[in-house]
């Protein structure tokens, strides 16, 4: 073969896989809040007949996650709250997700190692012990974080000017955590190293190498539970924010953080804040549980915290999941037939919540795949109970339903700004 035809046929092989590279990809992104903690389906609550309890519940994620999320690219999940569960996800999807990342992740080389930590310190000890007592003589039933942290205050004061309140701010934020989404006895369980806390609860699994991470807390001082978002760059995918945002607890406004006066307002100073992280990036996603609803002419959904949607939008983010309703009625990824939710809402004329979103800028966005009439978007995670009696039986992991989103992914779209 003489140069000419050589340097030729190099030319078609470079021109070749550059037209493959350049190729288009659809990729799929899955946001699924798990709520793994013991509070969330309490036998107190009167839900323990018709949900599944958190040590049961969160033996399945795992398989539940390799069997319904087969051909997705990233997930991003919420409420992995303890780090003895996030260990059994990641190493339990690590072959279908070999890439993960969390806030007990390594931020520099994103390995990840059990946490060997208890929640809480001898630093909180007194703290704890105060908690422990007034929640065994006063609270030991109520179920919700609202009620619970409204019955603490209410029931028990440290001395005439010292309220439990105050003791919640002198704690550290791993142990305040674990104290409110509850343990097997009582506050005292959070100095034991089983009950180590995954702060925000978040979770990312990718089938694609993570280049970039990143992870932050919203800038509250002080709060119940944090919460935060992780921000990494994706092989073959791009730029990804998963998160979790404020939910509403209940009428009367309970917290510890320093910085808002209500649901709303914290959830939308959230909504501003991501926006402002990714204002300078023109390929971005964000996936989670943003307990944000929005308002919508079709269907029977019931509106939430929608101006902070209303932030996203305004920076230029797509609403998938909602907006796949142009020709249809609305479905809600929480529902209130659920068991998990049934009796915890009046709403008349609503059958849920859409909280959990796919958002999305600069990414077509294959619209096709977004409608749940097609079971392409929204996927029930399950787990089995095996009833000798009845057979077997098959309920919700939680009440939220996982959802995700097909977007065309090009070169571009990952490859910009590396260096």
């Amino acid at each position: 073969m003489v140069l000419k035809d050589m340097l030729l046929l190099f030319s078609l092989l470079v021109s070749f896989q550059s037209t493959i590279r350049a190729e288009t990809k659809m990729r799929q992104i899955a946001t699924y809040q798990a709520e793994l903690y013991p509070e969330y389906c309490n036998p107190f609550d009167g839900f323990g007949t018709v949900c599944s309890l958190y040590e049961f519940r969160a033996s399945y994620v795992a398989d539940a996650v390799k069997s319904s999320l087969v051909d997705t690219d990233v997930v991003c999940l919420q409420g992995v709250y303890y780090d003895v569960d996030l260990d059994t996800i990641v190493r339990g999807t690590e072959k279908l997700f070999p890439y993960s990342f969390s806030f007990n992740h390594d931020p520099m080389t994103g390995s990840y190692e059990k946490s060997t930590h208890a929640p809480c310190s001898d630093d909180d000890r007194e703290g704890v012990e105060q908690v422990a007592a007034c929640e065994d003589h006063e609270c030991h039933s109520e179920t919700e974080r609202d009620e619970y942290i409204g019955c603490l205050e209410d029931s028990c004061k440290v001395n005439g000017s010292r309220s439990i309140s105050d003791v919640f701010l002198e704690l550290s934020e791993t142990c305040v955590a674990c104290i409110v989404l509850g343990t097997k006895r009582n506050a005292m369980d959070c100095f034991e190293q089983k009950y180590a806390v995954n702060p925000t609860g978040l979770l990312l699994l990718s089938k694609h190498n993570i280049t970039h991470f990143g992870r932050e807390e919203f800038p509250h001082k002080h709060e119940i539970v944090r919460h935060g978002f992780l921000q990494v760059k994706i092989e073959y995918v791009g730029n990804v924010v998963c998160t979790v945002m404020q939910a509403n607890l209940g009428e009367k406004y309970i917290d510890i953080t320093e910085t808002t006066n209500s649901y709303t307002a914290k959830n939308l100073q959230e909504a501003q804040w991501l926006v402002q992280k990714t204002n300078e990036t023109e390929n971005v996603i964000i996936a989670g549980c943003l307990n944000v609803s929005p308002i919508l002419t079709k269907g029977a959904i019931a509106p939430q915290f929608p101006y902070s949607m209303d932030s996203f939008k305004s920076a230029g983010f797509r609403d998938p999941i909602s907006e796949s309703y142009s020709d249809e009625f609305a479905s809600c990824t929480y529902c209130f037939s659920d068991d998990y939710a049934k009796e915890k809402y009046d709403l008349e004329d609503y059958d849920g919540y859409i909280f959990d979103h796919v958002l999305v800028r600069g990414y077509h966005v294959i619209s096709e795949k977004t409608f749940h009439s097609k079971g392409s978007s929204k996927i029930n995670l399950r787990v089995i109970m095996h009833e000798p009696a009845k057979g077997d039986e098959f309920k919700a992991i939680s009440a939220h339903f996982c959802v995700r989103v097909y977007i065309e992914v090009d070169d571009k779209d990952w490859l910009a700004d590396e260096n």
